[in-house]
């Protein structure tokens, strides 16, 4: 009841921010040259009062994933939580001990998976979802580019999905 947590694009990136209902005086608890994010629309965040810890996704690892990360709620060093390359969509537990995520990747359809919030160790997988005949098909993977837009510089992120018999000559 003494602090608002929002998301915001205050600075040109979508941060974490914290409104002090007293002072009435945002404060940003992240910065960077990334976004807090979601795996699609509105940013996953999640306070959690025990441990005066916010949980978040964002793209600070690479603007091609989304990883779990946490901060103070007063702001402070931000940690990684999750590692697997991919998506991550987090539930934290009531306590704040555990994260359970679901992930995916390019090539791997979501799964359960399940990390410990001190970061000590990385994810543990929990279920297998696809059948065996699923993992053994030869997927394309996508490669990942970024270049400068010919029209204003801004740099722009792609995926590409290129056949597996393309003839780059």
């Amino acid at each position: 009841g003494k602090a608002i947590i929002f998301t915001g694009d205050m600075e040109g990136r979508t941060h974490l921010y914290a409104l002090d209902l007293a002072a009435r005086t945002t404060t940003a608890l992240t910065s960077g040259d990334w976004d807090v994010a979601s795996e699609s629309g509105t940013a996953s965040v999640r306070v959690v009062r025990g441990t005066k810890q916010v949980f978040f996704v964002s793209t600070q690892k690479n603007p091609y994933e989304r990883q779990v990360y946490r901060v103070p709620e007063g702001g402070g060093p931000v940690v990684q939580m999750t590692t697997l390359p991919g998506v991550h969509l987090p539930y934290v537990s009531p306590d704040g001990s555990k994260i359970a995520v679901i992930r995916s990747d390019d090539v791997t359809p979501r799964d359960l998976y399940v990390v410990d919030s001190t970061g000590a160790a990385a994810e543990r997988r929990l279920t297998t979802s696809p059948p065996k005949e699923f993992v053994s098909y030869p997927w394309a993977r996508p490669r990942y580019v970024t270049f400068k837009s010919h029209v204003d510089g801004t740099l722009l992120h792609g995926r590409l999905i290129e056949p597996p018999d393309l003839d780059r000559v």
